[in-house]
């Protein structure tokens, strides 16, 4: 037995040396000195960091490793000891199944260099333009560079969800398909459980692909409420949801939080509620003419979708700083709020691609928008109530008034007969009055109650309303336009003429 110990002491020796090495690092740590990463990709500190999962033969067994894979070139064991090391803690275990191989991956941290974004774009596009029909080109253009995106949503605040909708053998779910098949750890999400569902969400920032979403809207279930929560939120950054969970068999209960930031694919026939409609691009699928590609079938085992990938992995961990600098720089002063947050991801990565493709994605936003804008209007009162109102300070010609709501209903009902007639009806005068000072407070042109006034000696509630205020309430809808200065000037030198 000594004979033993002494044979391996100098390997025990180098053990305890390295132990008591790897204690000294870590006492000399704060926890505000260490960088939490997303155990599946993440950019801090000016890195680049993707966790692949490595089969390795131990002992009897072959067991599933974790590496992180850096924009240094660097691989490094997926375990809590080793990260710390190198200052960095890891918040979450991903559960992955290979998407980059491993010999790509081993040439790149060798030094192989990755294919430029515009070649890796216009393979995708290629590739799409085989198995979709959207009707428009461009679709297919801003969906390859969704799927770019998809690796490297974790650089931006936020990140747009695609709608897939249209009628049955529209390509919907040869869409989903290809999408999962090469964004970032992709998952088609037909009978996957709600459960599994919010946790590759959180553990492996997976790019979802629902189909049929419309189910969710009549959940009942807890994980269904929560994967429909997490839809809601999941477009930014940040955002988490919170479900109660059971201890073991027993009767005690936690609470955990699941990030819901990642980027998703919704399909379905019905149209989406509008919380989560205002959340995506919309691209309507339709039934192609094109027999080849009606006939197509996605073969996710063919090699060009792993080299695609394999591609896409090292984009990654290449090129992110100049998607980040693109991000930061834009600017734009015709989309704004909602759509621009959704829109400069896009953009930013277009940019990068190149500058023709981001103008022509630009321009095909712009009139994305406009329609998104125009059906928005369709379905709401205040862009038709602010229309007509506009029309009432007009037909008096003053900037300014105040107005009986009498007088209001009857100007209503006479400029939009089916959207205001139901106000002339007898039975709904009970409730007009208050569905009128809602719906004015709601468009925002009055605060508080109606004002009284006397009229012909009587107390008479109205309200007061100015055209600059609903003019600037009208842009908000994109229906307001600038009056033409010139008009005016024109006018001035017409002089009168009796008649």
């Amino acid at each position: 037995m000594l004979d033993d110990y002494k044979k391996d002491e100098p390997k025990i020796e180098e053990e305890i040396q390295k132990i008591e090495k790897e204690n000294k690092i870590y006492k000399n740590f704060k926890v505000e000195d260490l960088i939490a990463i997303t155990g599946a990709l993440d950019f801090q500190d000016g890195r680049a960091f993707i966790a692949v999962p490595v089969q390795e033969l131990i002992k009897d067994r072959v067991e599933t490793q974790l590496y992180l894979i850096t924009s240094e070139r660097e691989k490094l064991l997926f375990d809590n000891r080793q990260l710390l090391v190198h200052k960095l803690y890891a918040d979450r275990q991903p559960v992955l199944i290979p998407r980059w191989q491993s010999a790509d991956w081993d040439k790149f941290l060798q030094g192989a260099v990755a294919d430029s974004l515009l070649n890796t774009y216009e393979k995708i596009v290629k590739q799409l333009e085989l198995y979709l029909d959207c009707g428009n080109f461009v679709w297919l253009k801003v969906l390859a560079v969704w799927i770019i995106g998809t690796y490297f949503h974790r650089l931006f605040p936020t990140y747009p969800y695609l709608h897939l909708n249209g009628n049955m053998g529209s390509g919907k779910t040869k869409c989903l398909t290809i999408i999962a098949t090469l964004s970032f750890n992709g998952e088609l999400s037909i009978n996957n459980t709600p459960a599994y569902m919010i946790r590759v969400i959180h553990n492996n920032s997976a790019t979802c692909c629902i189909d049929e979403v419309e189910k969710l809207n009549h959940a009942k279930d807890e994980d269904s409420k929560t994967v429909l929560a997490m839809l809601n939120a999941g477009y930014k950054r940040g955002s988490f949801s919170g479900k109660a969970e059971q201890i073991g068999q027993g009767k005690n209960w936690t609470t955990r939080r699941f990030e819901a930031y990642s980027p998703k694919v919704l399909a379905g026939i019905q149209n989406l509620n509008s919380t989560l409609n205002s959340r995506c691009l919309p691209i309507v699928m339709v039934k192609s003419n094109n027999r080849a590609i009606v006939n197509s079938e996605v073969n996710e085992q063919d090699l060009v979708w792993t080299e695609i990938r394999n591609e896409l992995h090292r984009a990654a961990l290449t090129f992110y700083k100049g998607i980040t600098s693109h991000y930061t720089c834009l600017i734009d002063d015709e989309l704004l709020g909602r759509p621009w947050e959704l829109w400069k991801p896009i953009f930013a990565i277009a940019q990068t691609i190149g500058q023709e493709l981001y103008l022509e994605i630009r321009n095909f936003a712009l009139e994305i928008e406009r329609q998104k804008k125009e059906v928005e209007n369709d379905t709401l009162t205040a862009p038709v109530l602010l229309e007509a109102l506009k029309d009432l300070l007009s037909q008096n010609k003053v900037d300014e008034g105040w107005y009986p709501t009498a007088e209001i209903y009857k100007h209503l009902e006479s400029y939009d007969e089916e959207t205001f007639g139901w106000l002339k009806d007898d039975k709904n005068k009970s409730k007009r009055g208050k569905w009128l000072g809602s719906e004015l407070r709601r468009a925002g042109i009055v605060k508080g109650k109606a004002q009284q006034k006397k009229v012909e000696g009587a107390n008479t509630k109205g309200y007061c309303f100015k055209a600059t205020d609903i003019g600037e309430r009208l842009k908000s809808f994109g229906l307001y336009q600038e009056p033409d200065k010139n008009l005016g000037q024109a006018d001035e030198k017409v002089p009168d003429i009796p008649f």
